[in-house]
């Protein structure tokens, strides 16, 4: 593993005559790394899900640490589970919108039969 190198940058637009040619800074390169490997069948999806690679520090690397969206890996929680809380609200809301719904069905027939029978 070797730091990646320094993004390529345009030239500096060319001065107006008889003007100041402007300062542009550059901000500082990302720190990244670039990795080499071996075996050319590797492929970095196959081994973020697979959990077969490693941070310095020993923890599992996840997707998030991958794209460079966390500084720091966070394999304790697994990707599948990090939105449990969320999809188990939903999941009570629905039983109690089909529970609802299951009710409203019933007084339904109840007067429909009811109403067939005074008709009848």
């Amino acid at each position: 593993m070797f730091p990646s190198p320094p993004p390529k940058a345009a030239p500096p637009p060319k001065p107006v005559e008889g003007e100041a040619a402007p300062v542009v800074v550059a901000p500082p390169p990302p720190e990244t790394f670039t990795i080499g490997v071996t075996n050319l069948a590797f492929n970095p999806t196959n081994a973020i899900f697979g959990r077969l690679l490693r941070t310095k520090d020993g923890h599992i690397v996840t997707q998030a640490y991958w794209y460079q969206k966390e500084s720091s890996s966070h394999d304790e929680i697994p990707y599948y589970e990090k939105n449990f809380n969320q999809l188990y609200k939903w999941k009570s809301k629905i039983y109690l919108i089909l529970s609802v719904k299951q009710e409203i069905i019933e007084r339904i027939n109840k007067l429909t039969i009811t109403n067939a029978k005074t008709m009848g």
